[in-house]
């Protein structure tokens, strides 16, 4: 007995010891993958994945099926419920024309063709001044002022001699020479019949206007060929409008336009575009458009500010969305198209001018009948996005055991090719190691570009393409890590299409074909840990693995 109680601890120790195995191997039994079962991923987190249901680890979630979050081609599927929930509206896309009103500013002016200077042809003085006032309007015929010339007293007694004398022909070229001067016809008949010749010749305005400028005085003398008064006929002003150089081309010659005052509210002027503007001011990138205004009532002054409207065509038949379906993301513009049923696809378009409906014209990528979403898009993007992120996450496309498909059958090449591409492909891996430490590697560069300017000399006709790719990049030789970078770029993809058929040596070893999307480009790597050698440490694991190239079998 007393060797029993001895033995009782050190048995029961051996016993809990194998009911702990026991436990542990068959929850470890239940825990291990089960390469026969789906792969279920969380909708939260889908970095998680595990063979079989269960829950997320992370956020305690049901795990969902990975496959049934794929997306099929370019088509979403997204359950109705969640469809509703997002508040999802569509509509058709629509044909018919692009108006939009123009909102600019002008100023009004006096028409340059409405303008009238008065000049003498003989000199004189001015006995007195009726136009004496900038801005008076004087009508066609009246008198400006009577200027007393000696010239005309002299030019008036002959005409007056002629006429007494029977001479025609003296009375003629009497009468020519005040006509040439200028003077009425009725107002030299007038002096022919006078007994004397008149003091002072009175000159009359030859329109009707506005006093724009004087430069004369009564009693001042009044030389010829220098202008005295400035008229303007303002029945007809121009304004002129200040338009975007975008819109200039939609306003063609003739276009309406509406005309604001600020001095009379609510009553609009309508005019229409005599002139564009051949030319854009540099400074505020815009052109001139001239609208012509009747102003017969005579209310409206040069230099009134005024507030335009142009009603603008921009186009007649036209494929017309809504602004707010389109998603433009800098680089591309993109809608989603509603398929029914909860499916989804997106569309890159190309658009054109915007209405001011709202709606806008897409010039390529849509058809009238097709619906696009005009609400919730981003959610479905979002969507989109998730999904994308899942399926790079699932093992579709990807061998058992994770390998990833090669990307091109294999190639055979000969002893000196393949002594060549992986010379090359050494070369290349300490270059890329080097520009992932943000490392500018003068010697591992120069050994690249020779190295592959000798591999572009060995590899077979089958290679040709890749062949004449690589040795153009790597005859550029570049300096510093920036540019070299950017050369970089080349030489990964013509280097990626040689390994992934001809496969790495034995020396070289498997290797990673990783992608960019910043750049985007390709390059090779040893391993999956990513080691951006565009970036470095600015975003060293910026990218993703696109495939995995085997070592090329030994024939020998």
């Amino acid at each position: 007995m007393r060797f029993l109680r001895a033995l009782l601890p050190a048995t029961a120790f051996f016993v809990l010891l194998g009911g702990a195995v026991a436990f542990g191997f068959l929850l470890g039994r239940d825990q291990a993958p089960k390469p026969d079962l789906p792969l279920y991923t969380c909708s939260m987190d889908p970095e998680v994945k595990r063979r079989g249901p269960g829950l997320c680890p992370i956020c305690g979630m049901e795990l969902v099926l990975a496959s049934s979050l794929v997306r099929e081609g370019k088509v979403l599927p997204i359950d109705p419920v969640v469809v509703q929930n997002m508040g999802v509206r569509v509509t058709h896309v629509m044909r018919g024309p692009i108006t939009r009103t123009l909102r600019t500013a002008g100023v009004l002016r006096a028409p340059e063709d409405g303008q009238r200077d008065i000049t003498l042809k003989v000199g004189g003085f001015v006995e007195t001044l009726h136009a004496h006032t900038v801005g008076m309007v004087v009508e066609a015929g009246a008198p400006l002022f009577d200027l007393y010339a000696p010239e005309l007293i002299v030019a008036q007694d002959e005409l007056i001699a002629s006429k007494r004398s029977g001479d025609a022909g003296l009375l003629a070229a009497a009468r020519e020479k005040l006509l040439r001067w200028d003077l009425p016809e009725s107002l030299v008949d007038a002096i022919a019949d006078s007994p004397t010749a008149r003091r002072t010749i009175p000159f009359t305005s030859p329109i009707r206007g506005v006093i724009l400028r004087r430069d004369i005085v009564a009693g001042a003398p009044a030389p010829a060929g220098i202008p005295l008064l400035r008229l303007a006929d303002l029945s007809t002003l121009w304004l002129d409008a200040s338009i975007p150089e975008r819109h200039l081309a939609a306003i063609p010659l003739g276009a309406p336009a509406i005309a604001e005052f600020d001095a009379y509210p609510g009553s609009p002027s309508t005019g229409t575009v005599i002139f564009r503007s051949p030319q854009i001011d540099d400074a505020t990138r815009t052109g001139v458009a001239r609208i012509a205004l009747d102003n017969q009532d005579g209310r409206l002054q040069p230099g009134m500010f005024a507030k335009v409207r142009f009603q603008l065509r921009l186009a007649e038949d036209a494929i017309l969305v809504p602004a707010e379906a389109v998603l433009d993301t800098g680089s591309r513009k993109v809608v989603w198209l509603a398929h029914g049923g909860g499916r989804f696809e997106p569309q890159d378009v190309v658009t054109g001018a915007s209405g001011e409906d709202g709606s806008i014209q897409v010039l390529e990528g849509l058809q009238t009948g097709q619906h696009v979403v005009v609400s919730a898009q981003y959610l479905i993007d979002a969507e989109s996005r998730f999904l994308e992120s899942v399926r790079k996450l699932s093992d579709k496309d990807l061998m058992p055991g994770g390998t990833a498909l090669p990307a091109h059958d294999a190639v055979a090449i000969d002893a000196t090719a393949r002594t060549a591409l992986d010379t090359t492909l050494s070369a290349y891996l300490a270059l890329t190691t080097a520009f992932a430490a943000d490392r500018d590697d003068d010697a591992a560069w120069h050994a690249l570009l020779g190295a592959a300017q000798a591999l572009g000399a060995a590899l077979p006709e089958a290679f040709a393409k890749d062949a004449e790719a690589l040795r153009a990049a790597s005859a550029i030789p570049g300096e510093g890590i920036a540019k070299r970078r950017e050369l970089l770029v080349a030489l990964s993809a013509a280097l990626v299409g040689i390994t992934e058929r001809a496969r790495p040596g034995l020396a070289i070893g498997e290797i990673s074909v990783m992608h960019c999307p910043m750049v985007p480009a390709d390059w090779l790597q040893i391993g999956d840990a990513l080691r951006n050698p565009y970036y470095g440490s600015e975003m060293l694991e910026c990218g993703e693995l696109r495939t995995r190239v085997p070592v090329a079998e030994d024939k020998r």
